[in-house]
């Protein structure tokens, strides 16, 4: 004991400070306390957030595939702030889909799964160990190719509710044909018409007077 507290003198520790080491030696030993980091919010979405570290992960990601394309990649700030915009975006997308009613469904999900891997020249599984040799979880991946198919499909029902046309406009449309001088009149106007008139009856059919 005395020359445990003489060598501790000769290090610079003080007597109490001795005693407190000298007491904590005699203990028994404890397992150690394990510290964890918080990831850092970045974002945060209608209560959804996104996180440092996801956003590093997609940010490698992009920066990785602008390599294998050869494109220039910009400065890591721009880069940083692209991405996280667009993540951003992404992120409200896929809630207005959920919102309207918008589903993938796990048979949806594997049989694009199964393509992205065939595209690649890999089964199934051999892609799956692949993209986590690249640092990549499966479920991850799994979430991103659901949230891009329900993009998709959001897409999809704009485009077609943006190109709905009325009767009225299709009737205006191959009424404003017909009245053009010079312009000899389809097929489809004659179908529309048709369509929309009483055909002649039997007894006077061949009397009644025709376009």
């Amino acid at each position: 004991m005395r020359l445990t507290v003489i060598a501790m003198l000769v290090l610079g520790l003080s007597m109490p400070v001795a005693d407190r080491v000298l007491a904590q030696a005699a203990r028994p030993a404890q397992a150690p306390v394990r510290i964890e980091l918080a990831d850092r919010i970045v974002a945060v979405v209608n209560k959804e957030v996104i996180t440092a570290k996801e956003l590093e992960q997609r940010v490698e990601r992009v920066a990785q595939q602008l390599r294998r394309q050869g494109a220039p990649l910009p400065p890591p700030e721009v880069l940083q702030r692209q991405v996280l915009e667009r993540m951003i975006t992404d992120l409200v997308q896929v809630q207005f889909a959920k919102e309207t009613g918008a589903t993938i469904d796990e048979a949806q999900l594997g049989g694009t799964l199964a393509r992205i891997a065939q595209q690649a020249n890999l089964s199934l599984p051999e892609f799956r160990r692949a993209l986590e040799r690249d640092g990549l979880g499966w479920d991850k991946f799994r979430d991103d190719v659901r949230s891009e198919m329900l993009i998709s499909r959001l897409r999809e029902r704009e485009v077609d509710s943006k190109i709905q046309v009325s009767e009225a406009e299709i009737d205006a449309f191959l009424e404003e044909a017909r009245s053009a001088p010079g312009r000899p009149r389809t097929h489809a106007q004659d179908e529309h018409r048709s369509e929309h008139t009483e055909s002649p009856c039997d007894s006077c059919r061949g009397c009644c007077p025709t376009d």
